[in-house]
């Protein structure tokens, strides 16, 4: 099984996946992230681990959808952890990164990763990282394997992660259990 090593706002995940080497001892990200003209969208639920036994729902829409290169960045993410009721929503979308991966069965998937700043049950002073991987069609478990995490924190130390397949996952345990994430168009760059 291979494994990937993503960088997210500052924190490194292990994922089933492809091997990345992230920028330290001479080594050098593989592979290196692309600025990519797509646009992702997605919704679904699952049940956030290892956070509790009821659902989250999450929906979005964010990239580079219209407009001459470099079309304007823009997006929307809302997010609704059941087990604490939390409700997360972005309120700005500062970055978007696009990587290539190979999931756990070898198949090749898109992972794109995206932050900026947010409100968490209405109140603001909070960042986010979100990270998702179109993995198949459908995109739900047992076919396709999309997955979805998400890093808030903000104010008075506040810190919430959530995966929709845990770390480290297996082909038949990542994914979501309900919906679809796409990304659309070519990735295309300046």
């Amino acid at each position: 099984m291979k494994w990937a090593i993503i960088r997210i706002a500052g924190l490194v995940l292990l994922l089933a996946g492809v091997a990345v080497l992230l920028p330290g001892d001479g080594a050098e990200a593989w592979p290196p992230p692309a600025n990519c003209y797509d646009f992702t969208t997605g919704g679904g639920w699952f049940t956030p681990t290892p956070l509790g036994n009821d659902k989250a729902n999450f929906g979005f829409e964010v990239g580079y959808k219209n407009g001459p290169p470099p079309p304007p960045l823009r997006g929307n993410l809302n997010y609704i952890d059941h087990n604490n009721g939390m409700h997360f929503k972005a309120t700005t979308v500062d970055t978007y990164t696009a990587y290539s991966c190979t999931d756990a069965s070898g198949r090749d998937c898109d992972d794109r990763a995206f932050s900026g700043k947010a409100e968490v049950n209405g109140m603001t002073g909070y960042t986010y990282a979100a990270e998702v991987i179109d993995d198949g069609e459908p995109g739900n478990k047992p076919k396709g394997h999309d997955r979805f995490m998400l890093t808030v924190s903000g104010p008075n130390s506040f810190s919430y992660h959530a995966d929709s397949g845990g770390a480290p996952c297996t082909a038949s345990t990542c994914g979501i259990d309900g919906g679809n994430i796409e990304v659309h168009k070519e990735c295309t760059s300046p």
